[in-house]
């Protein structure tokens, strides 16, 4: 008779043990069923494995090297089953995963396209939301994880939170043909002489430099309106008020990469403190899925792709003189004469970083 895995299993519980009655109880077998499967073990092997004496069953000097060995078959049967299991779970199920507006646009988009064609079988919701929706969700276990800028979660002790890659930098844009296009010398706070349109949460250490951007306009003698002028989550939407409009709005700039291409943007204003730094959002202690941790792969993998091609964009759009090459109104996207990208010059109050 072959030996089985269960007898191996059995060999090792009595090992554990030291008992044929704690043993069968621990395997869930009665003590002559347990007992039956070792003499069948040494019936095989040839010798017995233990040493049956009034205190308990000590291992042979066969029994120990025979042990040692079946608990690496053990181990290796318990791999294989773990890793078969896992594929099973991979292949199929449901995940649910968030996304604030920008980083749905530019890290969600590469992750869900990639996971879809690796495993076609598991169905993806990804919900874009407010960082205050996607944390309700997540506590309410609707989602698996979520993605978002991560200074929002400060001081939420209830999940965690995984650094992703480096900070995204944003930018003012505005339609070509805008009056700010054509200026050169720009900086944030010459923008708030212009409606403004912002998602309807911004992070404090944002929002502070810009606020303060926004004062330094209005001493300046600046017409300074609302802020922001117009509240929008949807990217798209602010798009095309900026395209139909004199508003403007700020965005990475791969966001805007095909408004640039085509002659319909141009790129106005950043700061060094105006980037986004992104992270995964989960509930601390709570396991993720099979199928969900690896589509969390996925989205790392897909952030340090989206870095890279912001790399490229910044390349061909900002000069290393920090200037923008915009395209002329109404012409075909061309790198032009190379105009301020303004950062915020010494002296003028927000320093860099701030």
């Amino acid at each position: 008779m072959p030996i089985d895995l269960p007898q191996w299993r059995h060999l090792l519980a009595v090992a554990e043990h030291g008992s044929f009655v704690r043993a069968a109880a621990a395997v869930g077998l009665s003590q002559p069923a347990l007992s039956r499967s070792i003499q069948n073990l040494e019936r095989e092997l040839g010798a017995p494995m233990f040493d049956r004496t009034s205190s308990g069953s000590v291992p042979t000097d066969l029994g120990r090297l025979t042990i040692a060995r079946a608990r690496d078959l053990v181990r290796m049967a318990d791999d294989l089953d773990r890793e078969a299991r896992t594929r099973r779970e991979v292949e199929s199920g449901h995940v649910t995963v968030g996304g604030g507006p920008f980083p749905s646009e530019t890290v969600l988009i590469r992750a869900a396209a990639a996971f879809s064609d690796r495993h076609p079988n598991v169905s993806l919701h990804l919900p874009s939301r407010t960082w205050e929706d996607l944390l309700r969700m997540l506590r309410s276990r609707v989602l698996d994880f979520f993605l978002a800028e991560r200074s929002m979660l400060d001081g939420e002790t209830d999940v965690e939170v995984e650094a992703l890659g480096t900070e995204h930098p944003l930018f003012f844009f505005a339609r070509v043909g805008h009056p700010l296009v054509e200026r050169g010398d720009l900086s944030v706070a010459d923008v708030f002489d212009w409606s403004v349109i912002a998602s309807s949460r911004i992070p404090p250490r944002v929002l502070d430099p810009l606020l303060r951007s926004r004062d330094e306009r209005r001493a300046a003698g600046g017409t300074i309106r609302p802020f922001p002028s117009i509240e929008c989550g949807s990217v798209g939407m602010q798009i095309g008020i900026v395209e139909r409009s004199d508003a403007i709005a700020v965005s990475p700039i791969e966001v805007v990469a095909e408004g640039l291409e085509q002659g319909r943007l141009a790129l106005l204003a950043t700061e060094p403190w105006l980037h986004l730094r992104y992270g995964i959002v989960r509930l601390a202690g709570r396991p993720l899925t099979s199928a969900a941790e690896r589509f969390r792969g996925f989205v790392v993998e897909a952030e340090a792709e989206a870095t890279r091609a912001e790399m490229r964009l910044l390349e061909r759009w900002v000069t290393p003189g920090g200037r923008s090459r915009r395209p002329q109104s109404g012409a075909a996207a061309r790198p032009g004469p190379a105009r301020p990208l303004a950062t915020r010059r010494p002296g003028r109050g927000v320093r860099p970083g701030s």
